[in-house]
């Protein structure tokens, strides 16, 4: 009983320090995701769940997108770095966990502090994927730049080599001559 009082405790210091940094504009950008509009098949709050596929070269423009529309809803977030990570964690793993029905349910001090946790995990995991689609591309370009310079390398050697051939020629032939 000690263990759960303190983690409540602990918990809602957590969420009431979250909410004292969101200004009423932040609130209405969270309140926004938990609209569901007849014409959209998912809620923003379920679309900010879904992880996208790792990108691509040819999906980059779309991944971008993704990423603008994360950083958009990160925009002015209050910075939680003195959560504790696994704290942190937990948080968001509960929040992924939550549907819309159950995030409207929650006390309104949870629900903003879980939800300023999810966009700004999938944010970070979005740039991690960008930055891992990233050094693939350098990398394969610098595969293929090194396979052309040998490649280069073989041409020109074999360019050399006939050329040296025909330098000796003419030095033969001059030899010979004097």
């Amino acid at each position: 009983r000690l263990a759960r009082k303190s983690r409540a405790l602990v918990n809602g210091q957590i969420y009431r320090s979250v909410y004292q940094q969101l200004s009423p504009i932040l609130v209405a950008r969270l309140d926004r995701l938990l609209e569901n509009k007849p014409s959209q098949s998912q809620s923003a709050w379920d679309s900010l769940k879904q992880e996208p596929k790792q990108p691509n070269v040819r999906a980059m423009t779309q991944y971008l997108q993704h990423i603008i529309s994360i950083m958009e809803l990160a925009e002015d977030l209050p910075n939680l770095g003195d959560i504790a990570v696994a704290k942190r964690n937990q948080m968001v793993w509960e929040a992924r966990a939550l549907d819309l029905a159950q995030l409207r349910q929650l006390k309104p001090l949870k629900r903003y502090t879980l939800m300023v946790l999810l966009i700004q995990a999938q944010l970070i995991n979005a740039m991690d994927d960008i930055a891992d689609s990233f050094i693939k591309i350098i990398r394969n370009l610098h595969n293929a730049a090194e396979e052309r310079l040998k490649q280069f390398h073989l041409q020109e050697a074999g360019r050399t080599e006939r050329l040296i051939s025909q330098f000796r020629a003419v030095l033969t032939a001059l030899d010979s001559e004097a």
